[in-house]
């Protein structure tokens, strides 16, 4: 079984009111943001996590059907 942490993780805290963003930005391969954070040589980075309670949470957006968005090739 696969999975995403990071998507499982925010479903579950959305549950709990708890939003949640992914970022990945150029900041990190700074020396001096990783040396802050305790990153070590050969570690990697590949975002951040920003966890909290929303101020307001926004309407839902309209979505495009899936069938609308799909093709079926040879089948």
């Amino acid at each position: 079984m696969s999975f995403h942490a990071p998507t499982v993780f925010s479903l579950l805290a959305w549950e709990h009111g708890i939003g949640m963003v992914w970022e990945s930005y150029p900041l990190m391969h700074e020396p001096a943001f990783r040396e802050a954070l305790g990153i070590g040589p050969g570690e990697k980075v590949v975002g951040s996590l920003h966890v909290g309670y929303p101020a307001a949470i926004p309407a839902a957006q309209p979505r495009t059907a899936a069938d609308r968005l799909l093709t079926v090739i040879g089948g």
